[in-house]
């Protein structure tokens, strides 16, 4: 009899597991296609299933990587409004929810819903971004400064600005065919300012093309 029962548990038990397992409600899928400007197919990129531009939520939909075909998919996903986006900073492609970044190319809206609960997306990544090695230094004692913040600013639009860290490669990514500025500050220093300085990017804003490399040292001064 016990052992009767102890079957009957154990059954139960699974079930229970195997039912909380699976997802409740109707679900979707989003397949995506990461092409770059070209129409190539671009491998280990990162597609995220974000919410709409300006919106931060935790948690959410993890990120999937595309394979050699430049694709990858997220499945069982709730019926609701994702914004796809592909990035890959490191073959300088960078993060589109940044507006600094966004200018160029958009994530697209997909309605996964019960009617349509099946899309496949193809998300063509924008031209590269230009990238800029930023060497600073102590200008009294030459020595290097490890992580100055950078800030930047689109020229023709001061509201679109963005403030990060310069990249282990001491590079940070310019968006291109656009005048930008920049200012560079660390602590105990005063701040270095593009615009006071515009010899260093031929006498006006600077503006890489698609894919460009341009190396700037720059000395600051202790406050």
């Amino acid at each position: 009899m016990l052992r009767v029962i102890s079957s009957v548990i154990f059954a139960l038990l699974i079930f229970v597991t195997i039912s909380s397992a699976q997802p409740a409600g109707p679900r979707g899928r989003i397949t995506v296609t990461v092409v770059d400007h070209q129409g190539e197919p671009v491998p280990s990129a990162t597609v995220k299933f974000g919410p709409p531009p300006g919106t931060i939520i935790s948690g959410g939909v993890p990120d999937c990587e595309t394979d050699a075909s430049g694709t990858c998919s997220r499945k069982h996903l709730p019926m609701d409004t994702y914004y796809v986006r592909a990035v890959k900073p490191y073959d300088v492609y960078p993060d589109l929810p940044l507006e600094f970044y966004s200018r160029q190319t958009k994530p697209i809206p997909v309605a996964v819903t019960p009617g349509d609960p099946d899309h496949k997306v193809l998300f063509k990544l924008g031209p590269k971004a230009g990238t800029l090695k930023l060497n600073v230094f102590d200008e009294t004692s030459g020595a290097a400064l490890n992580n100055p913040a950078v800030f930047m600013r689109n020229a023709s639009s001061p509201k679109a600005w963005i403030s990060i860290n310069r990249r282990d490669d001491s590079t940070v990514l310019i968006p291109p065919d656009e005048d930008v500025l920049i200012e560079i500050y660390a602590a105990k220093y005063q701040g270095w300012k593009l615009v006071d300085h515009l010899e260093v990017a031929g006498g006006k804003a600077l503006r890489l093309e698609p894919g460009e490399k341009r190396e700037w040292t720059i000395h600051i001064k202790h406050k």
